[in-house]
């Protein structure tokens, strides 16, 4: 009889989570309301940013309206919210849009970037007839004393993701490599590049009341592995935040996002390198 009792108290609360789970969360429809309707494009910005907390068809029907807010920093925000809200049917949807403001622009490919490599089923061949120059990593690793044995992973990761939002450039991923492209690169006269990387710094130290991140990497251009460098650039990228209240558990997150921004500022440089080649 305690088991069937059991039985029954666990079910029963199992029904109650479950139906909790698919309950819309009451922030929702007051979001999407000040996301339409508020005045002031600060507050529909803010409530862009606020909504990708969340999930669900709501969600998305809000930030994908807000993609014609005649604010350019709503349709930022609803982009930026996207990538994290949005689910792989939001993909054909933004691939069809356009925006003619350049910074939109510019976070619609990388919005597209960031939920293709959630949803990798969603990714459509690449439009060779777009591309210019299809590049392979090769060589990616960790010079610094971070003592992270994950890093070169993070960093060959971070890496592919800001060289997949550069225009006219294309990543040959595993399994696929350069090698086995021959038939595409010489069908559309494609400039095939190796790219090699190493984090060069990645130190943590006190700055007033902050804690900070400070991460160096470098990229080197090549035709080919064994043969010389073409260009080399470098990116540097601080993160900080309050030490006060900070935990341990927070600085991998910090170096995470250190990482990015500075793999972002090397591949913008090494972008105008390849264009200069």
């Amino acid at each position: 009889m305690r088991e069937t009792r059991t039985a029954i108290v666990f079910f029963a609360a199992f029904v109650a989570a479950a139906s909790q789970v698919r309950a819309e969360p009451p922030q929702v429809p007051r979001l999407a309301d000040m996301l339409m309707n508020a005045e002031g494009y600060r507050v529909r910005t803010q409530a862009a940013y606020s909504l990708g907390a969340f999930t669900g068809p709501e969600v998305e029907d809000a930030l994908l309206s807000a993609l014609m807010d005649p604010h350019e920093a709503v349709r930022v925000a609803a982009l930026v919210s996207l990538a994290k809200a949005g689910g792989a049917g939001v993909i054909p949807l933004l691939r069809g849009s356009d925006d003619p403001n350049p910074v939109v622009k510019e976070q619609l490919r990388h919005t597209l970037v960031l939920l293709e490599e959630r949803f990798p089923e969603a990714r459509l061949p690449a439009d060779w007839s777009r591309i210019s120059t299809v590049v392979e990593t090769v060589g990616l690793r960790d010079d610094s004393s971070s003592g992270r044995s994950d890093l070169p992973a993070v960093f060959e990761r971070l890496l592919a993701r800001q060289l997949r939002m550069q225009e006219r450039l294309a990543v040959a991923e595993a399994p696929r490599g350069l090698d086995q492209m021959g038939d595409v690169i010489s069908r559309y006269k494609l400039r095939a590049l190796f790219v090699m990387g190493a984090v060069t710094q990645v130190v943590r130290r006190r700055s007033g009341g902050d804690v900070v991140w400070d991460v160096t990497v470098s990229l080197t251009i090549m035709s080919h592995p064994s043969k010389a460098l073409r260009a080399m650039v470098t990116g540097k990228a601080s993160v900080s935040r309050a030490a006060k209240g900070h935990t341990p558990d927070e600085d991998r997150d910090m170096q995470d996002r250190a990482l990015e921004d500075a793999i972002r500022s090397a591949v913008e440089s090494l972008a105008a390198k390849i264009r200069e080649i």
